[in-house]
């Protein structure tokens, strides 16, 4: 049996894409387990070197082929779909394989579901799912779940019951619910002064990037900021931010992220509560495996992905909300930071690496697959 990762978002080192494979497949060797990494055609050297990475994907997780305002994302699904389906047809698995996608997009989906067909069986699928549960989006995920071969081992996973029960309401299949494979290294930042807050990850709107000139300049406490950006829309923002004497700026796709999140006390999400009203954030799961306090608008699936992690929820959508929930953060931070790394500690006894590939082993066996009785 071989584990393949097939994800076109690993690329550089600068995201979750990579980093939570890296960990995933390091534990799979350990445990003597065959794994082919399966990442974007251009990866970075370090890459390859650490995870034994392949080249090969085409089209990028969150690439598209089609920017037309009104049926761009439907080309993308179509298109993408073409795209990634003569990829895959390059990857020769044979029965008992596993095809891993850890960050699934419709169009692979689509792709799977159209090759599941011809190769031999069985062959076991694992999708892991995230996604809004609104139109057009949840038509998206429908249409892709429903090219999925009825007999075909197929596990399509969420990392929470909600966002579970949510989506086979939704695609109209069950879906499981998988443990969080996120990876933390905890520290005690309860004595930190000034308190260095994290926003990390691609900035844009959905993630509330526009507010934070104000909540930064209106902000009281002993902070210091740390903004990075792995996309190319907030270029205007950044500049502003740049000339604040308590911000630091970085701009990279090939930062190292878990040197990002170490250099944090305090991780700020000023997220779009409509955008994640029922969807999970992985920087949620990051920070909680870290032990970092962080700020959160109140939407129903953060607060519950939050759990009891030291952390501060608020009510609304503008920067002076954001603004009251930092100057908390900042005034109760010694507590929080307990907090937060007690909710570490519970976390890694039912989340990470070793106990994600305990459930992925348990489902190969599930469905059959040889060696894994």
């Amino acid at each position: 049996m071989t584990v393949f990762f097939l994800d076109p978002g690993i690329q550089t080192f600068s995201g979750h894409h990579t980093n939570t494979v890296f960990s995933l497949s390091q534990e799979l060797r350990r445990r003597g387990q065959d794994v082919r990494v399966v990442g974007h055609r251009h990866l970075a050297p370090n890459v390859v070197e650490a995870l034994g990475a392949e080249p090969f994907f085409s089209l990028g997780t969150y690439e598209v082929t089609s920017t037309d305002p009104i049926c761009g994302p439907l080309e993308t699904l179509i298109d993408g779909a073409v795209m990634i389906m003569g990829d895959l047809r390059r990857l020769n698995p044979v029965p008992g394989d596993v095809m891993v996608w850890p960050t699934a997009r419709p169009h692979h989906i689509v792709a799977m579901g159209n090759l599941l067909r011809s190769w031999p069986s069985p062959v076991l699928s694992v999708f892991t799912a995230g996604f809004r549960c609104a139109e057009p989006e949840s038509a998206y995920w429908r249409f892709a779940c429903r090219r999925l071969p009825p007999a075909a081992p197929v596990v399509l996973a969420a990392t929470a019951d909600l966002m579970a029960g949510d989506y086979a309401d939704v695609v109209g299949r069950p879906f499981v619910t998988a443990p969080n494979p996120h990876e933390g290294r905890f520290r005690d930042r309860s004595g930190a002064d000034p308190v260095v807050i994290g926003v990390l990850g691609h900035q844009r709107p959905a993630k509330g990037t526009q507010l934070l000139p104000q909540v930064i300049r209106w902000t009281r406490g002993n902070a210091r900021w740390l903004v990075h950006d792995s996309g190319t829309d907030a270029g205007p923002i950044l500049d502003d931010l740049e000339t604040l004497p308590n911000v630091r700026v970085v701009r990279s796709k090939t930062t190292d992220w878990q040197g990002l999140l170490d250099s944090c006390d305090a991780l700020l999400m000023p997220y779009s509560r409509t955008e994640y009203e029922r969807m999970h954030s992985g920087l949620v799961a990051e920070a909680i495996a870290c032990g970092l306090p962080f700020v959160i608008p109140d939407a129903p699936a953060l607060v519950e992905q939050a759990s009891e992690a030291g952390c501060v929820a608020y009510d609304g959508d503008g920067a002076e909300a954001v603004t009251d929930a930092v100057e908390t953060l900042l005034q109760h931070f010694k507590p929080l930071a307990w907090a937060a790394r007690s909710e570490a500690a519970r976390y890694a006894e039912r989340n990470g690496p070793g106990r994600w590939v305990d459930w992925l082993m348990q489902r190969a066996a599930d469905a059959g697959l040889p060696g894994c009785a």
